[in-house]
């Protein structure tokens, strides 16, 4: 037994020496510098490149069996330039000797070191690395097929099973990757490309280090990128899970809102190869002055019918932040505070061509939004909402108002004929004569077009379905509540109905339709308010109320053009009202006739004037032509004068021109005088300035008359006339 001991003894220690002569003499005796030659012509013979080694071949024996190249240069496709397809500063791999022995590669830290890589493509379509792949490769006919030396179980590469190799890491320093389109005219760079890999164990974490410079686009835009985390691969790396993912990117050019972006985003990924799935967790993205949190997943990737699904949380944030860091303009409103604050948070589907956000719940500073909403066909899309708001005051979003002055300046621009014209540009000539010279100057100014109040382009391709509820709204003044809204849009074709609201003690009812498939937009309303106090509606609309009382209105109208003053100018249709119970300001009928009647007696005029008409009803119908008002059969009652009359209102000058005929049902000042008597009374002006005129000539001329005749009567009855034929 002894003998036997000894004797592996004595063989262990001459295989020892053995292998240690042999690392001390065979890279004195081999040099495989010799054979730099033969193995540039064998590149040259499978490939058709020249291959140039232009550093010294190092390598070593013992312990580890290593090796290390210089500079090698290989050569470009014909036809791509002088500039080599790839080339590498320097390169050392090596494998530790004894586990070979026992089927195992155990690695140390492979470098790479000054790696470019040039690929190209030709304004024909061709690649300069077409002609390295094999011919299976390059026709993708052995595409999905795994590689001839994989065992089933997909454990092994060719001899060595998976589990047995082990790395000490990866290191690449300053590489450098370009992509040159030249049938596109476009260049992508990576450079300064840095990569550090820990140690390499399957089944275990190995952490991953990676940093670079990129550039291109149009206009140019050049990126620092940074990439850590701890990726685990799993045998035959059918499933990868990367914890601790951290990206930054902080990117400068002009095709960049402002110039700049910096990103940086935080997640786990899990990607199985064999599944085709993808999941994201504990995702963390900050770009734009937003904060982004949630989870996503992936199913059939790669596959004919990828999808995706999450929950995502968008944090508090500043929506005029974001619009400035966008590079976009902060829209000005009434109120400054408005766009200060929202967040959000939603489930979403989406495949390749659409999207379904669903669970949505959004607060826009004072405004809370739930719902769902979608887009189907990114092609052509086809949108599709269901939203509730609580509480919406649009009027703060809205731009300040103009004063009365900027008001009055602006009629001058908005009654040039041009301006009815959608995207005119218009040119008005204006005339300013100079009172001391008396001569005239003639200057020319140039104007814009006021904006359309219909986007035509856009809504001619717009294609939505959707209904919105809000539960109080105040909109260009107005305040509503309980509103429900649907609307579609198709071709060109945008209808609103229905269309219901709560509104002053009121309901509105609407049917709204806007047609821009012609040449200029038409308008069709179908509308009508129910028991609406007209004076708090006219207060918040105008500012003050010159009626008041319960109104009941039904409107059907049409109209053609883009511009306020051209949809005025085409009104066409039909209208019915009733008040009830109210008074009409700055118009005092009654106290008019009175004025007339002292006037007409002789008598002081009437102290005081109460400067408004009550009324118990007020009916009627109209038709619109033109945007003018006829109205024929005006009824009006209260307590001490029915009227009933006729007359028009111009809706473009704003003009009044009503003639009425008033009965005083009892008469204070005339004692019954008037009591019953027609009286005509005219009505002109404007609508903000309504003049009353009453014509008591014809009033007069009875009176007279019926004096003369009372007079000749009481003579009569006297025997005034009896002296006349002699008795």
């Amino acid at each position: 037994m002894k003998t036997i001991l000894r004797f592996v003894g004595i063989l262990l220690g001459t295989l020892a020496i053995v292998v240690a002569v042999a690392a001390l003499i065979l890279p004195r005796v081999f040099d495989p510098n010799n054979y730099r030659d033969r193995i540039s012509a064998l590149v040259k013979e499978k490939t058709g490149r020249e291959l140039v080694i232009a550093g010294e071949i190092g390598w070593s024996v013992f312990p580890w069996l290593g090796v290390e190249l210089g500079e090698v240069r290989l050569a470009n496709a014909a036809g791509f330039g002088d500039e080599p397809f790839a080339r590498i500063a320097a390169v050392q791999v090596r494998v530790k000797l004894l586990p070979l022995l026992r089927k195992e590669v155990e690695m140390s830290t492979v470098l790479l070191d000054g790696l470019q890589v040039n690929l190209a493509k030709a304004k024909d379509g061709r690649s300069n690395w077409a002609d390295l792949l094999p011919a299976q490769a390059a026709t993708g006919a052995a595409r999905d097929k795994p590689p001839a030396a994989a065992s089933k179980s997909g454990e092994s590469y060719g001899a060595v099973p998976l589990a047995a190799l082990a790395i000490g890491g990866v290191r690449v320093r300053d590489a450098r990757l370009l992509w040159d389109d030249r049938a596109a005219g476009t260049q992508q760079l990576i450079e300064d490309l840095n990569v550090q890999l820990g140690a390499i164990r399957l089944d275990q974490p190995v952490a991953v280090a990676m940093d670079f410079v990129a550039k291109g686009g149009a206009p140019a835009v050049e990126s620092m990128v940074k990439l850590s985390g701890q990726v685990t691969p799993t045998q035959a790396f059918k499933h990868i899970a990367v914890r601790d993912l951290e990206a930054s990117v902080a990117a400068h050019g002009k095709g960049l809102p402002r110039g700049r972006l910096d990103a940086d985003l935080k997640a786990h990924v899990v990607y199985a190869l064999d599944r085709r799935t993808l999941e994201i967790n504990d995702l963390v993205l900050n770009a734009f002055e937003l904060g982004l949190r949630g989870q996503a997943r992936g199913a059939d990737l790669g596959g004919e019918a990828p999808r995706f699904s999450g929950d995502l949380r968008l944090e508090p944030c500043v929506p005029r932040d974001v619009l400035q860091a966008l590079g976009q303009p902060v829209p000005e409103t009434s109120d400054r505070d408005m766009l200060g604050k929202a967040e959000a948070a939603f489930a979403f589907q989406a495949t390749p061509a659409s999207v379904q956000v669903s669970n949505l719940k959004l607060r826009l500073d004072d405004s809370g939004v739930t719902g769902t909403f979608g887009i189907n066909d990114f092609t052509r899309p086809v949108y599709a909402f269901k939203l509730a708001v609580d509480n919406l005051d649009l009027d703060r979003y809205l731009p300040p108002r103009k004063d009365e002055t900027a008001n009055a300046a602006s009629t001058v621009t908005e009654d040039d004929e041009s301006a009815d014209a959608p995207g005119a540009a218009g040119e008005k000539r204006l005339a300013t004569t100079d009172a001391k010279a008396g001569t005239k100057v003639k200057t020319k100014a140039k104007r814009k077009a006021a904006a359309g109040l219909f986007p035509e382009q856009t809504l001619r391709g717009l294609n939505l379905d959707g209904r919105l509820n809000i539960g109080t709204l105040k909109a260009y003044r107005l305040r509503s509540s309980d509103v429900d809204i649907t609307v579609s849009a198709k071709g060109g074709l945008v209808q609103v109905f229905p269309a219901r609201a709560n509104m002053y003690q009121g309901t509105y009812n609407g049917n709204i339709t806007v047609d821009v498939r012609g040449k200029q937009p038409r308008l069709a309303m179908d509308e009508k308010v129910a028991g609406v106090q007209a004076e708090p509606l006219l207060t918040d609309l105008l500012g003050k109320a010159k009626v008041t009382g319960s109104a009941d209105v039904a409107l059907k109208l049409t109209a053609v053009g883009n511009h306020p003053r051209a949809i005025r100018k085409t009104l066409d249709g039909n209208a019915r009202f009733a008040f009830s119970d109210g008074v009409i300001k700055g118009m005092d009928v009654l106290g008019e006739i009175r004025k007339a009647y002292a006037l007409l007696r002789g008598k002081p005029q009437p102290a005081g004037n109460s400067g408004q008409t009550e009324f118990s009803a007020i009916t009627g119908t109209a038709t619109v032509t033109k945007g003018v008002v006829n109205n024929p059969d005006l009824l009006g009652k209260s307590p001490l004068m029915q009227a009933q009359g006729k007359g028009t209102a111009n809706l473009v000058t704003q003009q009044l021109d009503y003639r009425v005929t008033a009965t005083l049902v009892d008469s204070l000042e005339g004692k019954g005088e008037l009591t019953g008597r027609p009286i005509p009374v005219h009505i002109t002006g404007t609508f903000a300035d309504p003049k009353v005129g009453v014509d008591l000539e014809n009033v007069l001329k009875q009176e007279v008359k019926k004096q003369l005749q009372k007079k000749l009567q009481d003579k009569l009855k006297g025997g005034a006339l009896k002296g006349l034929f002699g008795r």
